[in-house]
C-alpha cells in the first residue's frame, strides 16, 4: 500500500487443502511368488487431482484359497499353484465415499518333490490286469506338469506299459516294490515302488497223496491234499473235505484214514474235495488192503481114527487175521504130543493160499 511516498507491505498464507477421496492405488498390482511365499502391497489415496490423502480408513480382503493376511497387514500366498485374478482387494472409505482396488497374484509351482503312486499295494488275480497312476508333485501338492514320468518293473510280478497298464505274470505271489515309477524335471529326478499281490486262480485240480497205497487191515496211513490253480499255483484258502466209506475204512477232517477190516483192491477209494469260492472239485486215491498179522488157524480135528501102521493126509490149517481174512505164506510146523501116537513124516511144510 502507497500513501504519501510511503509504502507498506503486508502478506497472507494460503493453505489448499486436498480434496475427498477420489481414488485408490494398490501397487503392486500384479505378484508372482512361489507357494507360501511372503507378500508386501502399498496403499495411496488421492483426490481427484492426485493429491495424496491421509486418515484414510482402508481394509484389506483377500481370497483364502490364493492368499491370506494377518492382523498386521502381513500377506501369505496359498499353496496352490495358478493364476488369481483381482484376488487382493483393499476398500478406502472417507466419509459416505467408498471406493476400492484390487491386485492379481500369480503362484508359481515349487520344485518337484513327491511322487504319488497308486495304488500303493495293487491286488491282481494271476494274468489279470491293473492300472497304476503317478503324479509329480512339488512341497505342496501341487502337480508338476513337466515332470517326465515313466514306469518299469522290478520283479517277475507281470509286465507294465510306458502309461502304467500292468498285466500280471501266472505266478502267485507278494511282490515288493513290484512296479517302479520315476519322475524327472529340471529339478531332478524322484522314485516310487508299489507292492504287487498275485492272487491264484480258480481250482483247477487237486493233488492227492499218496495216490496209491498198500496198507494192513485196521492200519492208519495219513493222506494230503492240495488244490492248484490252472497255472499250478497251491491254493493255500481252499478247504478240503475227505470221504471214505464202508470197507474202505474211515477218514477224517486231517485226512488220516483207519482202513477197514476186509482186505482187498478198492479204486477211488478215498476222495478228497477242495472247495474255494463255490468251485469244487475231486481227486480219488486207491488202496490195498492186506491181511493183519496171523492171529488164529483152521481147528485140527478132534479125532482122528487110524490102524496100526496107516497113513492118513491131513488137511493144512489156515492161517487167519483178527478180521477173518487169509494169511498167505503162514508157516504150518506138525509135531506129535505123545510119540506113541506115531510120527509126522513131514514136519515142515508150506502152502500157498490163494488170494
Amino acid at each position: 500500500m502507497s500513501s504519501d511516498g510511503l509504502n507498506i507491505n503486508t502478506e497472507a498464507t494460503i493453505v489448499i487443502r486436498p480434496g475427498s477421496l477420489s481414488q485408490i492405488i494398490l501397487e503392486p498390482q500384479s505378484v508372482s511368488t512361489s507357494p507360501s511365499g511372503q507378500l508386501s502391497f502399498s496403499v495411496l489415496a488421492i483426490d481427484e487431482f492426485g493429491n495424496p490423502l491421509t486418515n484414510i480408513v482402508t481394509t484389506f480382503k483377500a481370497d483364502i484359497s490364493a492368499c491370506q493376511f494377518d492382523a498386521f497387514g502381513g500377506f501369505t500366498a496359498g499353496a496352490g499353484a495358478g493364476a488369481y485374478v483381482n484376488v487382493v482387494v483393499v476398500e478406502a472409505t472417507d466419509g459416505a465415499i467408498l471406493t476400492n482396488a484390487s491386485a492379481h497374484v500369480r503362484i508359481d509351482l515349487g520344485p518337484l518333490k513327491q511322487l504319488l503312486l497308486l495304488p500303493e499295494t495293487a491286488t491282481v488275480q494271476e494274468d489279470g490286469e491293473a492300472t497304476f497312476t503317478a503324479s509329480a508333485l512339488d512341497g505342496w501338492g501341487n502337480v508338476v506338469d513337466d515332470a517326465i514320468i515313466g514306469f518299469d518293473r522290478a520283479s517277475d510280478a507281470g509286465r507294465i506299459a510306458p502309461k502304467g497298464h500292468f498285466v500280471a505274470a501266472v505266478l502267485a505271489g507278494v511282490f515288493r516294490g513290484a512296479v517302479k515309477v520315476v519322475a524327472s524335471s529340471s529339478d531332478g529326478s524322484i522314485a516310487a515302488a508299489s507292492d504287487v499281490n498275485v492272487t491264484q486262480g480258480a481250482i483247477d485240480h487237486v493233488l492227492i497223496e499218496p495216490s496209491a497205497t498198500e496198507l494192513r487191515a485196521a492200519q492208519t496211513i495219513s493222506f494230503t491234499a492240495r488244490a492248484f490253480d490252472g497255472f499250478g499255483n497251491r491254493i493255500e484258502s481252499a478247504r478240503i473235505a475227505w470221504e471214505a466209506s464202508g470197507s474202505k475204512g474211515t477218514i477224517g477232517l486231517e485226512g488220516i484214514l483207519s482202513a477197514g477190516g476186509h482186505a482187498g483192491f478198492y479204486a477211488d477209494a478215498v476222495i478228497a474235495a477242495a472247495e474255494l469260492g463255490g468251485v469244487s472239485l475231486e481227486s480219488p486215491a486207491s488202496i490195498r488192503v492186506t491181511p493183519g498179522p496171523l492171529s488164529h488157524a483152521t481147528p485140527a480135528p478132534g479125532l482122528i481114527q487110524l490102524t496100526l501102521g496107516s497113513i492118513i493126509q491131513l488137511e493144512f490149517p489156515q492161517g487167519f487175521d483178527r478180521h477173518g481174512n487169509p494169511v498167505a505164506g503162514a508157516v504150518v510146523i506138525w509135531s506129535v504130543a505123545d510119540e506113541t501116537a506115531g510120527e509126522v513124516i513131514q514136519p515142515i511144510c508150506r502152502r500157498p493160499i490163494p488170494r
